[in-house]
């Protein structure tokens, strides 16, 4: 029960992060420099 509940707080942790960087991707999408500048962000995060 206790393993289930940590599985879904951490699906919840991550779309929030998915959300953020949605946000942030649809916000630098005009500077396609920003752009891959912000994927390299992201696959660092990863």
């Amino acid at each position: 029960m206790k393993h289930s509940f940590h599985l879904i707080l951490i699906v919840i942790l991550i779309k929030k992060k998915i959300k953020v960087y949605n946000k942030k991707i649809s916000i630098n999408y005009v500077g396609m420099g920003k752009c891959s500048q912000l994927w390299n962000e992201i696959v660092k995060n990863i």
